[in-house]
Parts: C-alpha cells; structure tokens; sequence
C-alpha cells in the first residue's frame, strides 16, 4: 500500500444524539488495526475517554481496569469496529452537527496556538 503523503491522524471525537461521546484513533501509534498509518479502511480502532456507558461487550478491550472512582476505562484497544457501532447505536446514533461543529472548533483552537 502506498502511504506516501499520509500521516496519522485521529478520527476524532463522536458525539451521539444523546450527548455521549467517544474518540477514535486509528495508525501506526495507536492501538489499531492494521496498524499502520494511511490505511484505506480500519478493522479495529483504539477509543479513548468515551463518555456515556459502553456496552458490556467492550470488557475484553479495556487497556485501564476500572475502579470505584471510574467505573469504566479510559481507553479501549483493538475495538473492532462493529463494537464502536454497537456504541453510537445505543446512544441514538451520531449527531453530525455537533460532531462538525466541535471538529471545527478544535481546528480553529488549534491554528491559533501555532
């Protein structure tokens, strides 16, 4: 595969129509597959920090255990994408304004630090 010209970047983070949210990220350094940076499609994804319950099925890939204090983990690694599905379909899918909205207020925060 040709990578030339690409990098990694996160996904970003989701928001679904109930508030709920979650980041992806997918390349060489998250904990991803393939994992490999460019890559034309990803069979499973690192998520991090969702906020919202996470289905029971994400137990096996919790990279942190979780504690009285946080009752579920930070990070989840080599989540195979139907599991993320599973996620965003339980909390009334992805509400695209938001998650536009949010992407683009971290783009501009972002140019402004530089």
């Amino acid at each position: 595969m040709d990578t030339h010209n690409k990098v990694f970047m996160p996904i970003g983070r989701f928001i679904c129509k109930d508030g709920s949210s979650l980041s992806i990220q997918a390349g060489s350094s998250p904990y991803s597959e393939p994992r490999e940076d460019g890559a034309d499609e990803y069979t499973k994804v690192e998520v991090g920090f969702p906020i919202g319950k996470v289905p029971d099925s994400w137990a096996d890939y919790a990279d942190s255990y979780d504690t009285e204090e946080q009752p579920q983990a930070d990070i989840y690694a080599f989540l195979p994408i139907e599991l993320v599905e599973e996620f965003i379909t339980l909390h009334g899918g992805v509400d695209f304004g938001r998650t536009i909205a949010a992407l683009r207020a971290r783009s501009t925060i972002d140019l402004k630090r530089y």
